[in-house]
């Protein structure tokens, strides 16, 4: 699955007395939102068993950078746990199935690919 839109990083929740929350403008609540939909007309079934998760997100290259590849914050893992919570319950009843994961970040035209696959030993 294919997700042409600027990769977005989940951010650490804000805590107010004894409640954690995003705030409600963030954008990754759409980002969130893109990739239910993209998920909900791919047409893909819902995964049982051992998932292997594939993910590359596909950033802008900054013109006053002469790296190439992004090391830069935000971190991958931040990155990688947006998908897996928004495909959690659609993609797979539990994120506990997903027993390997891949993920990349690149830079190219942004956007986000996904590929859930059965786990293979």
């Amino acid at each position: 699955m294919i997700v042409n839109t600027v990769p977005i990083p989940q951010p650490r929740h804000r805590i107010s007395g004894n409640r954690r929350y995003i705030p409600k403008n963030h954008p990754i609540h759409e980002y969130k939102q893109m990739l239910k939909f993209a998920w909900a007309i791919s047409g893909e079934e819902k995964r049982d068993g051992a998932i292997h998760a594939d993910i590359v997100f596909y950033l802008l290259k900054p013109k006053s950078t002469k790296r190439t590849q992004p090391t830069v914050r935000p971190d991958i893992d931040n990155y990688v746990k947006a998908v897996l919570d928004v495909l959690n319950g659609l993609a797979y009843d539990d994120d506990s199935q997903i027993v390997s994961l891949h993920a990349q970040k690149r830079y190219g035209e942004p956007r986000v690919e996904i590929e859930l696959g059965e786990y293979e030993c």
